[in-house]
């Protein structure tokens, strides 16, 4: 890396000062190019001279040929859409702002724990006989299905098990047995 002197300026300084003069330095660069200002007159007047010439080119009005704004009137040059969304803004917003961004970021996480805090629901106090209340109700609830439970259960034993399964078994160890008892005749 080449060491510079202290009254002679680096590309990476020059582009500081420059874009501290055109306004698009961000804050630390901001400071510390006019604290190198303070102290270097070097640095002093490249500031002050860019600072003039970012003050001439600001103050031009953008000049445009009247045959181009003729043709463009004509349509014989389509003029390109731009593709702007939100979307796009947004992320412009947070590339080319840093403190935009912090500041919405933080906007939006004090909204949010407000509102969180806010609208949280209120603790609901029972009184005893509410509770009371809601246990006999669990009680019948629970007696109905047990007694549901065991009518289903003796239906399933007395009727289905034996005609369904039972019955159909007999039936068919009766036919085993007077085959064999066929079998043995003959």
């Amino acid at each position: 890396m080449k060491k510079t002197k202290s009254f002679e300026l680096g590309d990476d300084l020059k582009k500081k000062i420059i874009s501290v003069a055109y306004g698009d330095a961000n804050i630390l660069d901001r400071v510390y190019v006019l604290w190198l200002a303070r102290t270097n007159k070097n640095v002093k007047k490249d500031l002050d001279e860019v600072k003039r010439t970012a003050e001439l080119v600001h103050s031009m009005e953008e000049q445009c040929p009247d045959e181009l704004i003729a043709r463009l009137k004509l349509n014989k040059y389509p003029v390109p859409k731009s593709k702007s969304s939100i979307l796009t803004d947004f992320i412009s917003i947070i590339i080319n702002r840093p403190a935009a961004s912090v500041f919405v970021t933080i906007a939006l996480l004090i909204t949010v724990v407000l509102s969180i805090i806010l609208n949280r629901p209120a603790k609901q106090q029972y009184s005893h006989t509410e509770i009371q209340k809601a246990n006999e109700e669990a009680r019948y609830a629970l007696q109905l299905i047990g007694n549901v439970m065991t009518n289903t259960k003796e239906k399933l034993e007395k009727e289905i098990i034996t005609e369904h399964v039972v019955k159909p078994i007999g039936q068919g160890i009766e036919i085993v047995n007077k085959l064999l008892i066929k079998g043995e005749t003959q």
